[in-house]
């Protein structure tokens, strides 16, 4: 397994410093993906077959560096939401976290980001009180039960408020 010497630089994001460091190797600045996933809370796969690392905002190229896996710089934006730059005279890359526009639904309210679903084939749902989507924690309402009912494939688990799909 080859070994990479490359130049560290610490991690910042949001004033906060991160596990983890990105390095430098020929030019192309890597940062670490696993510490980004854990402070921006966006869940990370890295699929070691194609060698891709995705998140629910999209996909790129995946580096295993002794082990762990890294992206390139540029891709932190696409991949977790985030903007920033390095200075290489502090040996800092600092980044700050993009806010979410809000989401406009189909009946024309704003909704914050956090709050909002997109379903697939019914646009973006979840405004407070919407029957029409599962919340984004997956649990169907008592509201959106009744206004929807549970697909054939949905069986009730027992438990209030829970679903098992077989």
């Amino acid at each position: 397994e080859p070994t990479f010497l490359g130049r560290p630089f610490r991690v910042e994001v949001d004033d906060r410093w991160i596990s983890g460091r990105a390095i430098n190797v020929n030019g192309t600045l890597y940062v670490p993906a696993l510490p980004l996933s854990v402070v921006t809370k966006t869940e990370v796969v890295w699929d070691m077959l194609e060698n891709r690392a995705r998140t629910a905002h999209g996909e790129a190229d995946g580096f295993d560096f002794g082990g762990k896996l890294f992206i390139e710089a540029r891709e932190v934006e696409r991949l977790f939401r985030l903007t920033g730059g390095l200075n290489e005279a502090e040996g800092v890359l600092r980044l700050r976290t993009i806010p979410a526009a809000p989401v406009v639904t189909a009946t024309g309210r704003t909704v914050p980001p956090e709050l909002s679903v997109t379903v697939p084939g019914n646009g973006t749902a979840g405004a407070p009180g919407s029957t029409d989507a599962k919340p984004a924690n997956g649990r169907r309402t008592a509201a959106s039960r009744d206004a929807n009912p549970a697909p054939a494939a949905e069986k009730q688990s027992g438990r209030p408020g829970s679903s098992t799909v077989e």
